[in-house]
């Protein structure tokens, strides 16, 4: 007799537990926009990378994977959470970051992660070299912060058309 009066609390809570989770869509994080040049007000040869689910793992795109140009220029950010962490690299296999070079053709020239401090995060075009001469530490545009830069290279890298990588990790 006693467990029928615990059942039906138990029941009730299962069921307010369980209510809308069949209608449960995929959520958009955000996303990570990317053009090879910026001219007359307007992005050329852009494209878009979604943002991933929050996780541990690090996410590594090819721009050209993602329909991209290699050696880009510019980044936008819109809708992306606080605490995703970016990394913008030059390297031509877009394998680890940073890496010391094997052979000089190969070497990662340089690496810039960044992250986002606000909620959401939503930015104008910036060029990568607003991000080279930024500060560690300090903001590069509204709600991005620089957290490191690497410049890995036997001579002073170029910036500018040179972005070919970049790995995201959307932190819980």
């Amino acid at each position: 007799m006693k467990i029928q009066y615990l059942m039906v609390p138990v029941l009730s809570l299962l069921q307010a537990c369980s209510h809308g989770t069949d209608a449960v869509a995929a959520q958009d994080y955000g996303r990570l926009l990317i053009a090879e040049r910026y001219e007359n007000q307007a992005p050329v040869n852009s494209c878009s990378i979604p943002i991933p689910a929050p996780s541990y793992s690090m996410h590594t795109y090819t721009l050209e994977d993602q329909g991209c140009k290699r050696n880009s220029d510019y980044f936008s950010m819109s809708n992306v959470a606080s605490a995703v962490e970016i990394r913008f690299y030059d390297q031509v296999d877009c394998k680890e970051v940073p890496v010391k070079p094997v052979f000089p053709p190969f070497e990662n020239h340089w690496t810039a992660h960044v992250e986002t401090i606000k909620h959401p995060t939503t930015t104008r075009w910036v060029k990568m070299t607003e991000v080279r001469d930024t500060p560690v530490r300090g903001i590069v545009v509204a709600g991005i912060q620089l957290l490191n830069i690497e410049v890995i290279s036997s001579f002073v890298p170029p910036w500018e058309h040179q972005l070919s990588c970049v790995k995201i990790r959307n932190l819980p």
